[in-house]
């Protein structure tokens, strides 16, 4: 089970745990602001903010365990076993 948390004082800070057994092979990420994503319908997205994050990339395309971007907004993929 995954566990994620969110604590502001004068800074703010986001975390997880990633509760595997084993490893895909994912390392802390960075993601230029407006690097293209492509995605699988054919749509490109052109305009994003710079996202830092736990990810997979495959074929120079990061997928996000969780991320944070350059204006705040963060979010995490939880699994809840069972």
């Amino acid at each position: 089970m995954c566990t994620a948390l969110a604590y502001e004082a004068c800074d703010f800070y986001f975390g997880r745990t990633l509760d595997n057994e084993f490893s895909f092979g994912e390392k802390v990420t960075v993601t230029p602001r407006n690097y293209p994503f492509f995605f699988t319908n054919g749509r490109k997205l052109n305009f994003h903010y710079a996202i830092i994050g736990m990810a997979y990339v495959k074929n120079d395309y990061p997928l996000y365990y969780d991320a944070a971007n350059e204006k705040g907004l963060c979010a995490a993929a939880l699994n809840f076993v069972g």
